[in-house]
């Protein structure tokens, strides 16, 4: 009882809930695991007082946003995930060098894997972040076709007039 009262259950505990959807606490905790292995591998400092809470808001934001990227039709396929990971992960060939295919797609999972492992997080719950942040910028892509790049302009000029018999502006006599 005392290992589950103190290390599973605080995980099961509601952070945010959009709709029906409902994020634990161990969802925030994975997604804060992921931001600290990329602080790290960066060099960077990772900022535990502000970080909680800027990665609850965009858990809650991605959900939303996924609710609604139909509407603009904005969709995203497991290969557009795959594309995400390579992106993140696959190993950059200098220009000149020779590489064989095989060694190239050996390394891109190792250094995948090892990213995961460093982050203790599972490859599902990492190609949910990875679905959101391709959600994020097709939807923002989609909504930025919307704006008017030019819109109607209109040029007011005023002419203060006293009306007649009425009452004299202050100031004068």
């Amino acid at each position: 009882f005392g290992y589950y009262d103190k290390f599973v259950a605080p995980t099961k505990v509601l952070a945010a809930r959009v709709g029906k959807t409902r994020y634990s606490q161990g969802d925030l905790v994975d997604r804060m695991r992921v931001l600290q292995a990329d602080a790290r591998a960066e060099g960077q400092p990772f900022d535990l007082g502000r970080t909680p809470f800027e990665v609850l808001d965009k858990m809650s934001e991605a959900e939303v946003i996924r609710r609604f990227a139909s509407e603009y039709s904005v969709q995203v396929t497991d290969d557009d995930i795959e594309l995400g990971l390579l992106l993140r992960f696959f190993p950059r060939v200098p220009e000149g060098q020779e590489s064989v295919s095989g060694q190239v797609e050996q390394e891109y999972k190792d250094t995948y894997q090892r990213f995961l492992n460093e982050s203790h997080i599972s490859d599902k719950a990492y190609r949910q972040i990875v679905e959101e942040t391709v959600y994020r910028s097709r939807l923002r892509a989609a909504l930025g076709e919307l704006v008017p790049t030019s819109t109607e302009q209109v040029e007011v000029h005023w002419i203060r007039v006293q009306p007649r018999g009425g009452l004299p502006i202050l100031g004068q006599d």
